[in-house]
């Protein structure tokens, strides 16, 4: 839908705005990919050196700036747990 009201440009800069806030969460922790369309998905591999889903799903919700539009965004977080691999 974003792509349609704003425009396949503002489309990408939310693209790289998620992708840089998702990798800014992640920190030295863990890794974060695009999957695809937009989804992403990080693999987190010390969980009690990362902020909260909270804190990533308030960051991933905080409007973008392009052509001159403040655009809202709407993320929804989740997560799941695995003792070893």
């Amino acid at each position: 839908r974003l792509n349609d009201t704003y425009g396949h440009a503002a489309g990408d800069v939310a693209l790289l705005a998620t992708a840089h806030r998702l990798n800014a969460w992640c920190g030295r922790h863990g890794i974060a990919a695009r999957l695809g369309g937009d989804e992403f998905t990080a693999v987190i591999t010390d969980p009690g050196n990362v902020p909260d889903l909270a804190t990533l799903r308030r960051e991933l919700n905080r409007p973008i700036s392009a052509d001159g539009h403040t655009i809202p965004l709407a993320a929804s977080v989740g997560a799941c747990a695995v003792a070893d691999l």
